[in-house]
């Protein structure tokens, strides 16, 4: 409970400090007037759906700097707007080999020629200036479609651009369905990581852990056979590994019901009574499995921490 908390509050933090963060950024090439004028146009005109109000949030600012690449490496911007006309970019090779190694330029798309470019320029080993990238980018492309738009309602279209083609869809998959799909490719993994975790408690310390303490010559001397000591250490670690990975799921499931998780939209877990006891009863054959592994490991293991070694 403590790893969830604690890992739901850094993702809350880092969202609140980037949603707060007024990023700063520069316009270089012969476009500056262009550009400027497509994002205060962009930024007025966006919508009220959920784009539009994410888009809203993104607060940027201009500064003026004589070199915008040192000014981005200093992080005294985060980054800068690189227009080209269409000659220019006609000249420009494929990819981009900027100084230092680093990543070549990428292109959004196919690109007509004549057709003007407009090139972000970030940092992406810092986190601020990775999210401005994506922010900027939506814009942009906002600004793209509602340019076009424009532009054909100028030349003589009489209908809105945006109904010409109308999407549509629909989804005959419940909810719960929806998310059985999604939790039934993730619980295999987890219930395993969890059953060699939880068995490992045991099993480290049951052949390995003995040979140190010299427990097991003595039990070794007794009238027990040697099937049934492995037989019985077996069980140990397969009721230590189901017992300690149904405590876990029973966690999971009190996680979700109590919302410590943030959920996907439409998350509608619908795990009956029988189900439950059904995938149990599938896993008890994988738990002893694995617990037959880490037996072996603690059986070849000469000590506790070489046990622990081969473990991990």
């Amino acid at each position: 409970p403590l790893m969830l908390y604690a890992q739901k509050y850094s993702s809350q933090r880092r969202e609140r400090q980037l949603l707060a963060t007024t990023y700063r950024y520069a316009i270089t090439g012969p476009l500056p007037d262009r550009m400027r004028a497509l994002i205060r146009q962009t930024r007025e005109s966006l919508r009220t759906d959920a784009e539009g109000e994410r888009l809203r949030q993104f607060k940027f600012v201009e500064m003026k700097v004589t070199n915008v690449r040192d000014s981005l490496d200093r992080d005294e911007i985060h980054f800068y707007i690189e227009t080209m006309t269409g000659e220019q970019a006609d000249q420009r090779p494929t990819a981009d080999a900027p100084r230092r190694g680093s990543t070549p330029a990428r292109a959004t798309g196919p690109k007509l020629t004549g057709v003007p470019l407009t090139n972000v320029v970030y940092r992406g080993d810092r986190d601020a200036s990775a999210n401005a990238r994506d922010r900027i980018l939506a814009l942009l492309r906002v600004a793209r479609r509602q340019d076009s738009q424009t532009m054909l309602v100028q030349r003589g279209l009489r209908a809105d651009p945006r109904d010409l083609f109308s999407v549509e869809e629909q989804n005959t998959a419940t909810k719960g369905q929806v998310t059985g799909s999604t939790v039934g490719r993730l619980i295999t993994l987890f219930l395993v990581m969890m059953m060699f975790t939880g068995g490992a408690v045991a099993a480290m310390d049951i052949i390995s852990g003995e040979k140190e303490s010299g427990t097991l010559e003595t039990l070794l001397t007794t009238a027990v056979g040697r099937s049934e000591v492995v037989a019985a250490k077996q069980l140990a670690i397969t009721s230590v590994g189901l017992v300690i990975t149904l405590m876990q799921g029973l966690n999971f499931l009190l996680y979700i019901k109590l919302k410590v998780i943030d959920l996907p939209k439409d998350f509608e877990l619908q795990l009956s009574t029988g189900m439950a006891l059904t995938l149990l009863l599938l896993f008890i054959p994988l738990a002893a499995t694995i617990a037959a592994v880490l037996l072996m490991i603690s059986a070849y293991a000469k000590s506790y921490k070489e046990s622990q070694m081969y473990f991990f």
